[in-house]
């Protein structure tokens, strides 16, 4: 290999390995700060800590009324000022908890600092713990149309009108998992008692017609778990979706998130989602959907005045997400019962043969159709999410199962499917946002058979992939995305990525050897006007949206820039502001996302590695 050639990341490399070498030895990894939490007055004023880290060191912070000073240090045996300063306050009472990170271990600094307006937590338009009295397992969980009296324990300045839907086997039932009781099973203090279960794949729970007090700033909390005996039980927000709604008819989606360096994998933790809804904004509905036959759960759900805004809502874009009825009777554990959404989860006896024209030109109603074409990207595995085209058209499937289940059980990986495969299905004509798809909520398209196809042909490079060290003048060039020792080249917007991976990479000195697997995964920067642009090895470009990615077919504008802790790759969203490609890496999934600026918090940005040829 001519090392000559390489550019100027690699002798930064050598001297940053160098340098660590005469580090003085810390010790074990740790970090420490003098104080827990901070308390501030409505002025601006500023208050000191101390810090003592054994490595390098950096916080996080994802608002912009606290400035940190500084942001980042080196491994010290000797402690560390840090000054905490915040902006004046002219709103509700706010609080943010700050981390400092060496990134095997972090510790937390809560800041709160008062407000003219008082506590917005006095500001709560509905609250639910579900807990009157204590559900009773006599022949099966009652569900919850059989005695609100028994869960319905609303509290709030906005509960007078609510009203209640609910489909798909929703149930009461008792749990100590939901209250933080040193069992382990809790990661935030739940009530207790009752809880709120999703029964089937087509569980659905609105609470509608929420009274607002005149704010436009909202955040929503809830407990929630994911819990099977003989599965996954890592909670996924691919299987469990939440929507607001000013009309109960038109839902827009929320991007809700868990609290950071939790282990939820069958635990309870608490669910956030800050929200920004139109002025004149007068009533809301929340809405709670599970595409998961018991496995989830829900408690102590609270719509409450945010001090600051969040997810801008445009209700104009809302979709509907199905029917509900409130039905009658108590359910049992073998899902029988009543609450169905309407939605048929039988076998259809009957496939309309049809082209992707014919199909995207097709209503959306109970039709089930037979479509055939050739698999042009597959952007998510596990749940069964591709991209199919034929001589009149492409479409994109959003979810197929294994053969007939009525259910998305991910058994799509079983099938062992690629890109070139051509693939029959079944599936009926549905869309999300006003795009048209297959598959979806509440049932699943269904494999019925393939011819394979020849694959897609990736032929081994000699050289090697070097990790991109310093800002470059010119970006283009392949690439591997890496975090950790795994390369990927995948564009789920949510899940763990599983198209194009690379895991156990072998990294010596910040360089690896190519070959035909890691290939596979690498990406290629190419200019585009003033930016550039992103493509992988299925040919489909890199594209940005808010709080998610996609494949496109045209160029996206993108910029790269080096940072410390890892490459920014940005790409402005129209009426949505500057987005950037993070990693995800706390114990609520590992992927790559797409994040607005306010939500960096959390998530990393991606090493790069660029290829070099012998």
């Amino acid at each position: 290999m001519k090392l000559r050639n390489l550019f100027l990341g690699v002798c930064s490399a050598v001297a940053v390995f160098a340098a660590c070498e005469q580090k003085e030895n810390l010790g074990s990894p740790s970090i420490s700060l003098s104080e827990e939490e901070l308390t501030f007055e409505a002025d601006a004023s500023e208050q000191a800590i101390t810090l003592e880290a054994t490595r390098d060191w950096r916080v996080e912070c994802d608002v912009d009324w606290v400035v940190v000073s500084p942001e980042e240090g080196a491994a010290s045996s000797q402690p560390q000022t840090v000054t905490v300063t915040v902006l004046k306050n002219e709103g509700y009472d706010r609080t943010v908890d700050l981390k400092f990170t060496i990134g095997v271990k972090s510790k937390y600094l809560t800041v709160t600092q008062a407000g003219p307006q008082g506590s917005a937590d006095a500001l709560i338009p509905y609250s639910n713990n579900f807990d009157i009295e204590k559900a009773q397992n006599n022949n099966g969980w009652p569900y919850l149309d059989s005695n609100t009296n028994l869960w319905d324990n609303k509290q709030g300045t906005g509960v007078s009108t609510v009203e209640y839907e609910y489909g798909g086997k929703m149930s009461v039932r008792t749990s100590g998992k939901a209250s933080n009781d040193g069992s382990g099973f809790s990661h935030y203090a739940g009530s207790g008692s009752n809880k709120i279960f999703f029964g089937a794949a087509t569980s659905i729970l609105k609470i509608n017609k929420i009274t607002l007090n005149g704010a436009t700033d909202y955040q929503l909390t809830f407990g929630g778990q994911k819990y099977l005996q003989d599965g996954d039980s890592n909670f996924s927000w691919s299987e469990f979706k939440v929507y607001v709604s000013n009309d109960t008819q038109k839902w827009v989606e929320l991007n809700a998130a868990f609290l950071e360096d939790a282990d939820i994998n069958g635990d309870w933790n608490l669910a956030t989602a800050n929200f920004t809804i139109p002025a004149g904004t007068t009533q809301l509905g929340i809405a709670f959907v599970s595409t998961c036959s018991s496995a989830y759960s829900i408690d102590d759900v609270t719509l409450a005045v945010a001090a600051q805004a969040g997810q801008v809502i445009d209700f104009a874009t809302g979709v509907e997400i199905g029917g509900t009825s409130t039905g009658s009777g108590s359910g049992s554990d073998d899902n029988t019962g009543s609450g169905n959404t309407g939605s048929s989860t039988e076998q259809p006896t009957t496939l309309v043969k049809a082209t992707i024209a014919q199909f995207l030109a097709a209503a959306e109603d109970d039709t089930w159709y037979e479509l055939t074409g050739e698999i042009i990207s597959i952007e998510k595995q596990d749940y069964g999410n591709f991209t199919i085209k034929d001589a009149t058209g492409e479409i994109y499937i959003y979810g197929m199962t294994n053969g007939w289940v009525g259910s998305n059980n991910k058994s799509f990986s079983q099938i062992g499917l690629k890109v070139t495969d051509v693939v029959t299905l079944g599936t009926r004509r549905g869309s999300y946002n006003g795009a048209p798809q297959g598959g979806g909520n509440p049932v699943p398209a269904y494999y019925i058979s393939h011819v394979a196809g020849e694959g897609v042909p990736v032929t081994p490079t000699a050289g090697s992939y070097v990790k991109v060290t310093a800002e470059q003048d010119d970006w283009t060039g392949k690439y591997l995305i890496v975090w950790g020792t795994s390369a990927h080249a995948t564009l789920t917007s949510s899940g763990k990525d599983l198209n194009a991976t690379v895991s156990g990479l072998t990294i010596n000195n910040g360089v690896i050897t190519a070959n035909s697997e890691i290939d596979a995964a690498a990406m290629t920067v190419a200019k585009n006007g003033s930016a550039y642009s992103m493509t992988f090895s299925n040919g489909k470009y890199f594209g940005m949206q808010k709080n998610g990615c996609k494949l496109m077919d045209a160029a996206f504008d993108l910029n790269f820039a080096y940072t410390t802790s890892g490459v920014k790759i940005s790409g402005y969203v129209e009426a949505e502001s500057n987005t950037f490609y993070l990693y995800h890496n706390s114990n609520n999934g590992n992927y790559y996302r797409c994040y607005v600026e306010k939500t960096q918090s959390g998530y990393a940005f991606p090493d790069l590695y660029k290829f070099i040829a012998e």
